[in-house]
Formats: structure tokens, sequence, C-alpha cells
């Protein structure tokens, strides 16, 4: 373990991984919601960035470029209409229908273009997602033409073939391409956050060569101590902070019970009102209908949630859904097909170790605290469908 602290090319690794970047500090690298709220905002001529139309114009045109070349899809611009299109009324949607981003560009009253995003970061698509969201553009914008696009980090083919493909490598060297023509008419601090921005996008496709070489370079010198620093880091357990949050919010009076045990930084449990409502032949949640979950998430922060499981019978759990909608706000989308679906979540950070099992159960309880109104009006809409259900096979 010395010689690798004492070894120069760690040193020169350390640094190159420490440079300042406010993605990094504030954990929102690999968040996908962060990086579509980057892209709205940079989609927006009347953005505060400096770019106006740029980023959109830019956008469009590459994308008119590759179909040039390609096979024509029917709604897409050509190279030159792109070039002539007025932006000056755009509108820029986040998360309307459950859809990552939807720019509205209207050339004349209700004619124009919308440009239909699916933002995929590192997750991929769900089973006829992509095609949901195309129908449901048309119908909101029925004299538009729709522009859909899928938008990856390795440049996924979409399943469905209205779409064309794109990657964020793409979009940064767009970016790149716009501030040096525009350098003298961008604010610095716009042209500093867009280098950070773009050198994340660069770090996910591909780490530079020299971070490559110093990575392998350590690793074949200190195999053995590298691995040992990565199997201790990752030994993280619930299991001393559970016993205290089962204290304190007087688990075994509730009822509470973990599902499979707690040495690990992932808990599931349920509550009486769960246990009757059996659904499922699968191992998840016991067979059961939901289940509660606390898990550590990331470095400091811990994520507790209320979730729906698979049911052997997809339409009863739709339906299930869709009962459970009209009494609490689901967080997941609702959707036939669907496996897990979040009806609660909340997420709490600061832990500075976790070691500190006060604290950690400390918080934890402040998790359940504030999913308690979710709970409750849980317990009652669920009660009722199982009834219903029950009455109904009599």
């Amino acid at each position: 373990m010395a010689e690798l602290l004492m070894d120069a090319d760690w040193e020169r690794l350390l640094g190159r991984l420490d440079r300042f970047n406010p993605f990094r500090i504030l954990r929102t690298a690999d968040n996908e919601i962060r990086h579509s709220n980057v892209l709205a905002w940079l989609f927006n001529p009347e953005g505060n960035h400096g770019l106006g139309d740029a980023f959109l114009r830019k956008f469009l045109l590459s994308l008119a470029r590759d179909l040039d070349t390609g096979i024509a899809l029917q709604d897409w611009p050509t190279v030159l209409e792109v070039l002539d299109m007025p932006l000056g009324d755009v509108q820029v949607f986040r998360e309307r229908d459950h859809i990552d981003l939807q720019v509205v560009i209207e050339v004349l009253p209700k004619r124009g273009f919308v440009l239909l995003i699916e933002n995929k970061w590192h997750s991929g698509e769900r089973a006829g997602q992509l095609n949901q969201y195309l129908q449901i553009t048309r119908e909101r914008y029925p004299g538009f033409r729709i522009l859909p696009v899928f938008l990856t980090l390795q440049g996924q083919d979409p399943s469905d073939p209205s779409y064309v493909a794109t990657t964020h490598e793409k979009c940064s060297l767009l970016i790149r391409d716009i501030l040096q023509v525009k350098a003298d008419r961008i604010p610095q601090n716009v042209q500093d956050f867009l280098a950070q921005y773009i050198e994340i996008i660069e770090e996910k496709m591909q780490m530079d060569d020299e971070t490559v070489r110093l990575a392998r370079n350590l690793f074949s010198q200190h195999e053995d101590a590298i691995r040992l620093i990565y199997d201790i880091g990752m030994r993280r357990s619930l299991a001393e902070p559970w016993k205290l949050f089962l204290e304190q919010v007087s688990g075994e009076t509730l009822g509470i019970q973990d599902l499979w045990g707690t040495q690990t930084g992932w808990i599931p449990f349920n509550l009486p009102c769960q246990r009757g409502q059996n659904v499922s032949s699968k191992e998840w949640g016991r067979g059961m209908a939901t289940s509660w979950w606390v898990c550590i998430h990331g470095a400091d922060q811990l994520k507790m949630a209320l979730e729906v499981g698979p049911w052997d019978d997809p339409g009863q759990r739709l339906a299930f859904l869709e009962h459970l909608s009209r009494h609490l706000a689901v967080k997941g989308r609702i959707q036939a097909g669907g496996t897990y679906t979040r009806l609660a979540t909340e997420t709490i950070g600061g832990i500075k170790s976790w070691d500190d099992a006060q604290d950690v159960a400390t918080k934890m309880t402040k998790l359940w605290e504030k999913l308690q109104p979710s709970w409750v009006k849980y317990q009652e809409a669920s009660t009722v469908f199982f009834n219903q259900q029950a009455m109904s096979q009599q």
C-alpha cells in the first residue's frame, strides 16, 4: 500500500481526477435529468446563455445532414429548410407527458416542427416507450411535423425506426464549435460552464490517453493494493443503522420486517398491510404487490422508496396502478408492461461517515417520516382495491 501511495504516477492521476468541475462536485455528472436540463436551456433561443438560436439550428442541421446521406424520413426538414427556418417562436418543455424534451418551433399559426428527444445517459429504453411518446406528441400537435430523436452516449439504435439516433458527443462538438465562433459574444461564465459540461461528456465517452496510461500502469504495478482498496471501500452495510431505525420508529409495534437480511447497503422490508397482498410467484418482495426498501445512494446519500414490483397478471398490475393514481401522486410512470414502479421516494444527503450508525439511522427516520403521508394513502387505496378483487372472485 505504501508503494502505491509513493508512486509518482499516483500523484499525477489524482491531480488529473481532481480538476475542478461543478458537475462532479454536485454529483450530477451521471444524472440524466440534469443533462436534459442543460440541453433544454441550450435549445431555448431566449436563454441567458448568449448563444441565441445557434445550438438549436446546429443540432437540426447536423441531423439533416446525416439524413441527406442516409434514408430520408418523411417529416424531417432538409438542410435548406433548416437554414431558412425561423426560430423566433420556440417553446421548450421538460418532462411533459413524461417526455424528456419537446422543442416546439411554430413557423406559422399551429404549424411547424416539434423536436421530440428521448435522452438516455446510462439507462435503456423500455418496451414501447418510444412509440408511445411519438403518438402522444402527434396527438398534441396535429398540424406539426414531428422530429423524434433518440439521444444516447454510445449512439444506440432506437427500437422505433421513426427516430433518428444521435449522441451526447455530437452535442458536445456542436457546443465546442459555437464557443469558438461566438467567443466574443458569449459571457465568460457561460463559456466556463459549457467547457466544464463538455469535459464531463468527453470523460464519459473516453478518458484521455494520459489518464488511461497512468491508470493501467498503476494497476499493473500495484494490483493487489488496488483490489484491496476497492473491496474494503465497497463493503458498506446498513445493519447497525437499521437496528437503531427500528427503535426510533417503534418498528416492532408497526410490524416492520426486513425481507432478505440487513448485511448489505440495500434493505427491502414490508409491513402487515402489504403481507396479505400476494400477486406474484416471483421472489421480489416475497410475491407481494409492493415493497419498501432503503439503500445507500452514492457516496453520502440515503434513499427510501415504496415500490410496486412484478405481478403475474400485467393487466391487474396496470389496474392497480391506475387505481392508486386516483388517491396518491405516483412517482413512476404508469404503463402497460411495466415491472417496477415507484409510488413514493425520498433521498437525503449529508452523511459524513457510514460508520456513524446513529447519524445514518436518524436520516433513515427522517425519510420514513417524509413518506408517511403517501403510505397512509396507499394503505387506504390498496385495501379498497384488494377487497374489491376478493369480492369479484366470490
